[in-house]
């Protein structure tokens, strides 16, 4: 009787460890460095951003934003600003763990300029996003545009993003 009874406590603490391992599994970072390219759009539109991430917990994985800002000629004095007024960010982790939400506003500085205005740009972003499950997380990135001068005319090359995503701040349903 101890026997089936010591199995039986022994079956259901492995259940309980299994359970508990597979819900460490699905938990986010608190926080991802990125790292990626904008892959389209213009300013007043919705610009698409994708790279990787990688967790404070060592997970890995991708993420992709899409932000409408304003016009880009609103904020082209060092110091300026242009509003960020919507977006989505999704960020999809090796780990199982997904955050999905939507930006809250946010601006984005103009922070450095090359001398030609049409060869590098450099905009310090600051927005909040908050998750479909409630949690409130922080983006903070530094988008720098590359462009090339012909003539009078400048072409866009793209731009690179390196940001800070971190949570720890819970929203209304958190």
């Amino acid at each position: 009787m101890r026997r089936k009874m010591f199995i039986a406590i022994s079956a259901v603490a492995a259940a309980f460890v299994v359970a508990a391992g597979a819900v460490a599994a699905t938990t986010p970072s608190s926080s991802y460095q990125l790292g990626g390219l904008a892959i389209g759009g213009s300013a007043g539109t919705n610009t698409t951003l994708a790279g990787t991430a990688v967790g404070s917990t060592g997970d890995r994985g991708f993420w992709r934003a899409t932000v409408t800002i304003a016009p880009l000629t609103t904020c082209s004095t060092l110091g300026s600003a242009c509003a960020i007024t919507a977006g989505t960010i999704t960020l999809v982790s090796n780990n199982g763990s997904r955050v999905d939400g939507s930006v809250q506003g946010g601006t984005a500085t103009l922070s450095d300029q090359a001398v030609s205005t049409c060869s590098r740009s450099q905009y310090t972003v600051r927005s909040t996003v908050l998750a479909t499950d409630g949690t409130t997380w922080q983006l903070t990135a530094t988008v720098t545009k590359l462009g090339l001068a012909v003539g009078r005319t400048c072409f866009s090359l793209g731009a690179t993003v390196q940001a800070t995503l971190s949570s720890g701040i819970s929203g209304p349903m958190g």
